[in-house]
Order: structure tokens, then sequence, then C-alpha cells
């Protein structure tokens, strides 16, 4: 029994001593493509720089601005209250902000490109951004997943997306609106709130006027 733990240590030694040269992250430089893409992104929203955003958004997630902005247009009051809480709340933001006329014209892209170029996603110094809100990145092939981080720093059980578009690493931000369904529904919470009074309540603290009971009905 001795000599065989001895030669499993002795084994166990060898194989770390062999791995040393070699053991570094497979994908280490796919995973700093993908955190460049969000600091891209952090950088672009700052600066209220829309081509710059968009530039770094997955297919995907325009995909679903397109979708949301169609929904802006003329979803009706019952199909917009059962969406999620950033959906309805970008809803909310596009109806009270913009003309009908004026959507008709926008994709997912025009919608995300004026929004950023208006300073709608600008946070100021104080938030951190998409890059520091993610910790372990999984990726497999064309695709990856990053593991969202709490406000105390800790995984939330959340991912956000990416994919390598003609060997560019770009990123489904749309993916990244979960976490603010959660904290939406925590804070509407705190304020004995439902989370539409809530999103109201923010969209007329942001924008400085009152928000007619008709933003859910569809636009004119």
């Amino acid at each position: 029994m001795g000599l065989l733990i001895s030669i499993v240590r002795v084994c166990a030694v060898l194989l770390v001593w062999v791995c040393l040269p070699g053991c570094q992250d497979p994908d280490a430089a796919e995973k700093a493509a993908i955190r460049a893409t969000l600091r891209q992104l952090d950088e672009a929203n700052e600066a209220c720089d829309g081509a710059a955003a968009v530039a770094v958004m997955s297919s995907e997630g325009l995909d679903e601005y397109t979708r949301l902005v169609k929904l802006a247009l003329d979803a009706p009051r019952e199909k917009v209250l059962v969406l999620g809480s950033s959906e309805k709340q970008q809803i909310i933001q596009l109806r009270n902000r913009l003309t009908r006329r004026d959507l008709e014209k926008m994709d997912g892209a025009a919608y995300q490109q004026y929004a950023t170029g208006e300073c709608w996603y600008s946070m100021g110094e104080d938030y951190a951004g998409y890059e520091a809100s993610i910790g372990e990145i999984d990726v497999m092939g064309d695709m990856a997943y990053a593991h969202i981080l709490d406000e105390e720093g800790k995984d939330s059980g959340l991912l956000a997306e990416f994919s390598r578009e003609a060997g560019v690493w770009k990123v489904n931000e749309f993916s990244f609106h979960r976490q603010f369904d959660e904290w939406t529904r925590e804070l509407a919470a705190m304020e004995r709130m439902t989370d539409d009074e809530l999103l109201v309540r923010m969209e007329e603290i942001e924008w400085g006027k009152d928000v007619r009971d008709s933003i859910w009905d569809p636009m004119r």
C-alpha cells in the first residue's frame, strides 16, 4: 500500500510538471476578445456613439430590437402588459420619446443607433459597465456565454450571450436585460408598487414629464 501511494504521488507531480508549460487556457484569446467587445460597447454608450454601439451587437440581438420596434408601433395594451419589464420599459421609451412616423423608419439597428446617439444609455462615471458585470466566460465554437454578476459580484445565475460573426465576437446585448427584469421586481416590491407603475415612474423621472396612461396602447 505504501509503495502504491508513493507511485500515485510521483505520478501526480509529474503530471503537474508536464502540464505547466502548456496549460494556458486555450480560449484565452477568445475570452479577451469578448471582453474587448463589451468594453467597446461601454465606451460607445458613454460617448453616445450609436454607430460604434451597433457595430458590436450581434444579429440575434438586433433582431430582438426590431421585434420591440414593431411591438411599440402596434401592440395592444393586453399584449404589452404581459411582456418582461425590460421590454415594457423600452416600449414606454419608444412610445413616449418618438412619433409613429419616426419609429416606422426604424429597425433594431436604427433604434439602437438613435437611442445610443441620444445618450439614453450614458450612465456616467459611477456606472461600472457591462465589462465589469461578467465573470467566467464559456466558449463553445462560435458561441460563448458569460456569467452575469450581481451587485455583490457573485454569479447571478444569468448568462450573457455572444456570437462570432464573420470572425468578430459580438454581444447579444438583449441577453443582459434579464438582470434588469430581476432588479425591477425587487425594487417594485421595496417601493410597494407594481412593476408597471415603477416603469412609468422611472420614465417620468428620466424624461422629466408625466407619462400618459395611453402609453400602453398602440402608437397613433
